[in-house]
C-alpha cells in the first residue's frame, strides 16, 4: 500500500508535550485500488487517563503489485448504518477533492 491522499485535516485540541497519544483509523470505503481510511489523534493526560479528541483526517491507499502497479483490493461492503453514513461521506469527500473547481486532481 502506498499512501495517495491524506486531506482534510482538523486540528481540534493542541497536543501537549507528555501527552498520551492514541491514533484510531477505520475503514470507510474500499474502491477497486484503494481504501479509504478515516483516522482520529486523541491525546491527553497520562495521570487521568482521559483523552480528547485533537485531530482527524481521511487519508486514501492504493495497493500495489510487486510492479509498482495498481492492484484490485477486496471489496468491503458496510452494513451497520454508522459504517454506512462515514462510506457516504467518504464518496462526498471524494466527489468535492476531484470537482475540477477545486483544482485537484490525482
Amino acid at each position: 500500500m502506498v499512501s495517495r491522499f491524506s486531506g482534510g485535516v482538523s486540528f481540534l485540541r493542541p497536543i501537549r508535550i507528555g501527552d498520551v497519544i492514541e491514533i484510531q483509523a477505520r475503514l470507510v470505503h474500499t474502491g477497486r485500488t484503494s481504501m479509504d481510511i478515516a483516522v482520529r489523534v486523541l491525546a491527553g493526560s497520562p495521570r487521568t487517563g482521559e483523552l480528547e479528541l485533537a485531530a482527524q483526517c481521511m487519508s486514501v491507499f492504493v495497493a500495489l503489485d510487486e510492479a509498482m502497479a495498481p492492484r484490485p483490493v477486496p471489496v468491503w461492503v458496510p452494513e451497520l448504518a454508522t459504517d454506512q453514513a462515514s462510506e457516504r461521506h467518504a464518496l462526498e469527500v471524494r466527489r468535492l477533492r476531484e470537482d475540477p473547481a477545486f483544482g485537484v486532481r490525482h
